[in-house]
């Protein structure tokens, strides 16, 4: 049984705040089941504010909220009568801004202001765009914004409730307001495709920026991540020492928006950016790569000139320039041409791009292979290997079986997916032999945990062998193992049940979000035991591992028990296993701006949590 599910420590407001970045391991039945006292609004207000919360806790907090205070059931009048400006205040803005524009009027005109400012303070990384909008056009309300010009002060107001701008309201903006936000806007907002276009050609309009010659370093710094979005007329046009001055910062702030784009899809809210607006968007980002690489391969070819050179390869410090982001826009030639040193120099680098074409990686491999640089793969040392990374890829089965491994060296090949079968086989099949004695029995702890996605190249009469001990002990690093096949997965499945325990109704939440992807290992007798607690904790991202046959030993209750972001991760062969009452109690609605949502909390809160609470009671 749960430990939280003993009810043996009591849940006061003190204790939350003093497990605070910890508290989103609470499960929903745990938080339904706070008793209900004069601390109770204030216990929820605290939840809202731990570090790991994400956007769907807050969103179920908000509703709890409502219940409590019978926020839905408050005329407009009684609601305005009991707000002051200081129970505003007691009210965390990432509640306030999850309520409709029509919910946030109840509380009258008076204090319109102080909501305003409360709004402006929302963290972005757990709020949807929609909620977002809305949020946004009450404020503009307020303000008298809603036509006419916004002007800079006007955006100040507003603080986060600017990603809430349209498109339209691009058009609005004055020319200073336009200059001093448009980095906040496209670096700060979860903005659409359209909407970087949109706000790109106010920007080339308003500055008349009709050809690339006009364009400064001062813009390029303004522009940041919409800068691959110029017309590719506009962007050729710019001179090589112009772009190449500001190509590290412009690299820079795109992987900044990466990190961005990361953080709401870890707080559960990816599909707020459409599937189809990332590809447009990294289609864009591609020809800025290209643009820059081409704009490098001029400047050598012009040194080369200079010295009276034959050949004008990049330097290391071009592939800087370039950083791992962009190392795979360079062409074939471009890599093959590399002088030795310089792929000496860079090939740490080069051989962490995970996007390199196969074409790419033979031609960093032949580069590797000269006789005045590494050799033959057979005497490769295992430095070489390390440093060589997902350029290993490009290797044959037979170059594969003459490399020397360390672990550190087969490690950081396990770093990398894109290994076929037969050559993450082959990687592992080397170390096995080499290092272990071909014997799978004697792998320990932390050469599990440190194999990466190679430990999917073992056979499952490798995995069989494996003690249980062992596995147990590194079953969240082998969780994340995303490369295993349905066959290892059961394996693995197989010593999760010799671990935890054959019967897996008396598996603790911890080791359901512990086992990560190889929960889609157990069988149709298995999955059609687990409880709904169970079910909640089964990461969203980890739905699609379960094969269409075992997906469909879910019972219909089970199905009523998955959240929105579960049954949108589902896969169309799962969907199509299932019976129709099967399919009716997944409740699918992919139409919601804020869906799908996944859990934010890691394997190590769900694992610290009782152990905090049981420090807890002690003192």
């Amino acid at each position: 049984m749960e430990y939280m599910e003993s009810q043996s420590v009591p849940i006061t407001l003190e204790r939350v705040g003093n497990i605070l970045a910890y508290a989103c391991a609470f499960t929903e039945e745990q938080i339904n089941n706070f008793v209900k006292d004069d601390f109770y609004l204030d216990i929820l207000y605290t939840l809202v504010g731990s570090p790991c919360t994400s956007a769907e806790r807050i969103d179920f907090l908000q509703g709890l909220i409502k219940d409590y205070t019978s926020f839905d059931s408050m005329t407009a009048a009684a609601l305005t009568e009991q707000t002051t400006s200081a129970t505003l205040e007691s009210i965390p803005p990432n509640i306030l801004v999850r309520y409709t524009r029509t919910e946030l009027l109840k509380y009258g005109s008076d204090l319109c202001w102080k909501i305003v400012d409360l709004l402006s303070h929302v963290d972005i990384y757990v709020v949807s765009r929609a909620q977002i909008q809305e949020a946004y056009q009450y404020s503009i309300s307020c303000l008298g914004k809603s036509t006419g010009t916004l002007t800079a002060d006007d955006l100040v107001s507003l603080g986060t409730m600017i990603c809430g701008l349209s498109s339209l309201d691009y058009d609005r903006l004055s020319s200073q307001a336009l200059e001093d936000f448009i980095k906040q806007l496209q670096r700060d907002c979860p903005l659409t495709y359209d909407e970087r276009v949109a706000l790109t050609s106010k920007y080339v309009a308003a500055k008349g920026l009709t050809n690339g010659t006009g364009i400064r370093s001062s813009d390029i710094s303004r522009l940041a991540t919409l800068f691959p979005l110029l017309p590719s007329s506009v962007l050729s046009a710019i001179s090589d020492e112009v772009l190449l001055a500001e190509a590290g910062t412009l690299l820079d702030e795109l992987k900044e928006q990466e990190k961005f784009e990361e953080s709401r899809k870890q707080s559960g809210l990816s599909s707020d950016i459409s599937d189809g607006d990332r590809t447009a968007f990294e289609s864009a980002k591609r020809l800025l790569y290209e643009t820059i690489a081409t704009a490098l391969q001029s400047s050598a070819n012009t040194a080369a000139r200079r010295r009276k050179r034959s050949t004008a390869s990049l330097t290391c410090s071009d592939l800087q320039t370039l950083q791992k982001s962009g190392l795979s826009a360079l062409s074939t030639t471009q890599l093959t041409s590399l002088a030795d040193e310089d792929f000496v120099d860079c090939v740490e680098i080069l051989g962490a791009v995970i996007d390199f074409s196969e074409e790419q990686e033979t031609s960093l491999l032949n580069v590797a292979m000269r006789t005045t640089v590494w050799g033959e793969p057979s005497t490769w040392s295992t430095d070489n290997v390390y440093n060589a990374g997902v350029i290993c890829q490009a290797m044959s089965e037979t170059q594969i079986t003459s490399l020397t491994f360390n672990l550190d060296a087969v490690s950081r090949l396990g770093e990398f997916d894109g290994w076929t079968s037969v050559k993450k086989k082959a990687v592992f099949d080397r170390w096995l032999n080499q290092l272990k004695g071909g014997d799978s029995s004697s792998i320990t702890v932390s050469e599990l945990r440190s194999l990466g996605h190679i430990t999917c190249g073992a056979e499952t009469s490798h995995i069989s062998v494996i003690p249980h001990t062992v596995y147990k002990d590194a079953a969240d690093s082998v969780g994340e193992l995303t490369s295993c096949n349905d066959t290892q997965l059961t394996a693995f499945a197989t010593l999760a049940k010799a671990a935890y325990g054959s019967n897996v109704t008396s598996w603790l939440s911890s080791v359901i979000s512990n086992i990560g992807v190889i929960i889609g290992g157990l069988s149709t007798d298995d999955v059609v035991l687990l409880s709904s607690t169970q079910i909640d904790a089964i990461d969203p991202n980890h739905i699609p591992y379960f094969p269409p046959d075992i997906f469909a030993g879910f019972t219909v209750e089970q199905f009523f028990t998955f959240s929105s972001a579960q049954s949108s991760k589902t896969t169309t062969e799962q969907r199509q296993a299932l019976s129709a009452a099967q399919l009716a109690a997944l409740q699918l609605d992919f139409s919601s701006d804020d869906a799908p949502r996944t859990a934010a909390s890691s394997n190590f809160v769900v694992v610290l949590l009782p152990l905090v609470l049981m420090f807890l009671q002690l003192t």
